[in-house]
């Protein structure tokens, strides 16, 4: 789908309702997240349950302490599936909660037609975007 950056036109699009693996592109919706909710200085403590993602990871450990705007980076930047879990059960205190939390930002930004189950795009049952959302 090609839009013009100016009008918003649409200039192509083929099967852009089309529901699919919206994959680590939602990692930009988890970062806006957690950029959006401050406090980037403070630290955030690796836990055991963020270490359950494959196969991209930055090897995070149990324990370490990172501060959550290097999280942030390196989430944007390498694209860790274990970051993500991270910081996302930072923020919201579960994936799955923090999965409402994107469902919701998605709504409000227009992305009706997507739905998210975790942060870090890994496939999963019920999860999905669109090319327009």
């Amino acid at each position: 789908m090609g839009t013009d950056a100016r009008s918003w036109q649409i200039l192509f699009e083929k099967n852009a309702d089309a529901p699919r693996a919206a994959a680590s592109t939602q990692k930009l919706l988890t970062a806006l997240i957690v950029a959006e909710s401050g406090f980037l200085d403070r630290p955030v403590t690796v836990e055991q349950i963020d270490t359950f993602a494959e196969p991209v990871r930055l090897n995070i450990k149990p324990g370490e302490i990172y501060p959550r705007i290097d999280l942030l980076r390196a989430l944007l930047v390498k694209s860790p599936n274990d970051v993500a879990r991270c910081l996302a059960r930072d923020n919201a205190g579960s994936i799955e909660a923090f999965a409402e939390k994107m469902n919701a930002k998605a709504a409000a930004l227009g992305a009706t037609h997507s739905h998210f189950v975790n942060p870090n795009g890994l496939p999963i049952p019920d999860q999905y975007s669109t090319a327009r959302d």
